[in-house]
């Protein structure tokens, strides 16, 4: 049968709200502690000003590079123009001008704890929080590992904490697809953080050229060009040793206009030794002619007789060419004279050439060098000019900003996010509370985990509705009642709640005969309210026109814990407390005992008794006490008694064969609001 107390539609939007009621304490309390921590950082937020400058990078003279280990070659950089871009990030990055930029300034002017006219521009609730906040930064700076005061650290401590507030106010970024860097330092000051973008892109401007500039470039490649100039003088004067030694004017066209003079030399010889030969076969000839006398007539040797004018004619002929002969012969005599002159003169210029072209070539390699090193010193010396005159490839698109307004903090939307998270954080503990709450809450926990029927939910009673003799007047009584059987709310009235669970025991299992009903309550521990559900009950079936004799037996062995009920006269039904046979209260009460007094409770015509059983935890006592009822009902305090122990204690009830009807929710509280229990 089921519960009217409990007789509400499963509905698990209900389900979800009551378990937030249920744990609104705690959610109400992580909720008050993220927004008020919230609201406590937000005071103590400092107000920031940030100071902005823009640089812009060109493609200049430093993508050039004048390496004078290479023999002074100039050296063009071919590398990536993001590359470029991070490698001035970097520079602007490095430590070297963040320590510029505080020694430039003073050290204290970072670590004080702000400027003099800081506090005009600080809101009401900052400028009350304001010497808090001042001293607790004095007591994290002193207790901080490596952190700085003005009294116990050193100078260079002092430096080094302040290149860290400067590292860590300083932004400096690229602008995506562009040539634009952009550098921002944030500080409690806005002159502070003017200051500090300036001075630092001064620094990076002078840093950057030296780091491009070759020191002493200029004065190296003047050196070098002078002594290449010397040893220019010096090879071009050996050279013109060498020609005059060797009469040489030019090694190639000295070399062929010997070889061709000799080659013609040569044919002309030829020449000449073939006339001469030609001319001495012809003197021979004319002398053999010219051997004969012409007066002589005995000539039976010859054939002819020559006329002695043809003889005359052949003396002059013979003339005639004995003078071509001897001038044949002296000229075949010069030509072998010039021809060897001009052998002699070739050797001479075959044996001086290697040294010429070697002294030739030393004299290009020397010229060529000359010639880049002075280019190479042309181009040092316009460096260096730049550098002195300060001029570079980075250009400043916008000077440091002296920032007027302070930073958007955000503060509302930063509450909203802690508001946000709150709720969100108080929803999740309600339900994590609740999910490992191992406490029964309702009839369907109960249901759930100990798997009893729920005879009754009752409510929390506070004040007179614990007094056993108290009753509501009848408008409220009526009102509990209706609330009671529409089934949309739950019961409030705890008098209609005991009539209820009257109600349950007696449908249970109506009495047998004349035997008074024997009705148990226990609970599985002390401090559940059994004395009290035991003290109501009785006074509901006193109330009842069927039972005219009701006895309420307190079976405890320790003090009961209804002290409203103890020697009072005006109790609608009987009460009387076990003693043992000396009529004491000690723990020597036994089974027998409790046997006596059930006889004696029958011979008195009793109709109804309720026995308030001490807690399952107490022992053997309690179970052969529960072992005595008709029926007992097991009574668990909600949100206290983990369903492990009241299952445990369901189960050593039946396992006695005691008649469990069901089980008691106690103190149920029901925390949800009427209107919205109606809605839901």
């Amino acid at each position: 049968m089921n519960n009217p107390a409990t007789e509400k539609t499963t509905r698990p939007l209900r389900d979800l709200v009551e378990t937030l009621f249920r744990h609104k304490r705690k959610a109400a309390a992580f909720l008050f502690a993220v927004v008020f921590s919230a609201l406590i950082v937000l005071a103590f937020t400092p107000v920031t000003y940030t100071s902005t400058s823009k640089l812009i990078v060109h493609r200049g003279r430093e993508s050039v590079f004048v390496d004078p280990s290479a023999g002074g070659a100039t050296l063009p950089l071919y590398k990536e123009w993001e590359s470029e871009i991070n490698t001035e990030l970097e520079i602007l990055n490095s430590r070297e001008l963040v320590a510029q930029v505080v020694e430039s300034m003073g050290a204290s002017v970072f670590l004080k704890e702000g400027p003099p006219d800081e506090t005009g521009r600080l809101g009401p609730i900052r400028k009350l929080f304001n010497p808090l906040r001042l001293f607790f930064r004095k007591i994290t700076q002193a207790l901080a590992p490596g952190g700085v005061s003005e009294k116990s650290g050193g100078r260079l401590k002092q430096v080094n904490k302040a290149i860290q507030i400067v590292e860590k106010g300083l932004a400096i970024g690229v602008r995506p697809k562009s040539d634009i860097i952009t550098v921002s330092y944030t500080a409690k000051d806005p002159e502070i953080a003017r200051r500090v973008v300036a001075e630092l892109i001064s620094n990076y401007l002078e840093r950057r050229i030296d780091l491009h500039q070759i020191p002493g470039g200029y004065q190296f490649f003047s050196q070098q060009t002078e002594l290449l100039r010397e040893e220019l003088e010096d090879i071009a004067a050996r050279i013109l040793t060498v020609k005059k030694e060797g009469n040489i004017d030019s090694v190639t066209d000295e070399h062929a206009v010997v070889q061709t003079a000799i080659e013609e030399m040569q044919i002309s010889r030829l020449q000449v030794q073939s006339e001469l030969a030609a001319a001495s076969a012809r003197v021979d000839s004319i002398r053999s002619m010219l051997a004969q006398d012409p007066s002589d007539s005995a000539g039976p040797k010859n054939n002819a007789i020559l006329d002695p004018v043809e003889y005359k004619k052949l003396q002059a002929t013979l003339r005639l060419e004995e003078a071509s002969l001897a001038a044949l012969i002296a000229q075949n005599q010069e030509v072998g004279s010039q021809l060897d002159q001009l052998r002699t003169n070739l050797r001479t210029i075959e044996k001086n050439e290697p040294t010429i072209r070697r002294l030739q070539r030393e004299q290009e390699l020397l010229e060529e060098k000359y010639r880049k090193y002075s280019e190479n010193r042309e181009q040092a010396r316009i460096n260096q000019e730049l550098e002195t005159k300060k001029i570079s490839n980075v250009t400043i698109v916008q000077h440091a900003t002296l920032p007027e307004e302070s930073n958007p903090s955000g503060k509302m939307i930063k509450l909203a996010a802690a508001l946000f998270l709150g709720l969100f954080g108080a929803v999740g503990i309600a339900f994590g509370v609740d999910f490992i709450d191992p406490s029964l809450h309702s009839e369907a926990d109960v249901t759930a985990h100990v798997n009893r029927k729920t005879l009754i939910e009752l409510p929390l009673l506070r004040g007179k509705q614990l007094d056993p003799a108290f009753r509501p007047p009848l408008r409220k009584e009526r009102k509990a009642r209706w609330i009671l059987h529409s089934g949309k709310y739950a019961v409030v009235d705890g008098d209609s709640c005991f009539q209820e669970l009257c109600l349950r025991f007696l449908t249970e299992k109506p009495p047998e005969g004349n035997s008074p009903l024997v009705i148990g309550l226990t609970s599985s521990v002390g401090g559940e309210g059994v004395s009290t559900v035991a003290g109501k009950l009785a006074a509901v079936f006193s109330r009842d026109d069927r039972f005219t004799k009701v006895l309420l037996l307190d079976a405890n062995l320790t003090e009961h814990s209804v002290q409203l009920i103890r020697k009072r006269t005006d109790l609608p039904f009987s009460y009387h407390k076990i003693r043992n046979e000396d009529g004491d209260d000690d723990l020597s009460v036994n089974a027998s005992t409790i046997t006596r007094y059930l006889e004696q409770v029958r011979r008195e015509s009793y109709d109804v008794v309720i026995i308030d059983i001490p807690p399952m935890e107490e022992g053997n006592y309690a179970v052969r006490v529960a072992a005595q009822t008709d029926r007992i009902g097991l009574v668990v305090d909600c949100g206290r008694t983990p369903w492990r122990t009241v299952k445990r204690s369901a189960g050593l009830l039946e396992d006695i064969g005691a008649e469990l009807c069901g089980i008691i929710l106690n103190r149920q509280q029901y925390t949800m609001p009427k209107w919205l229990y109606r809605k839901l």
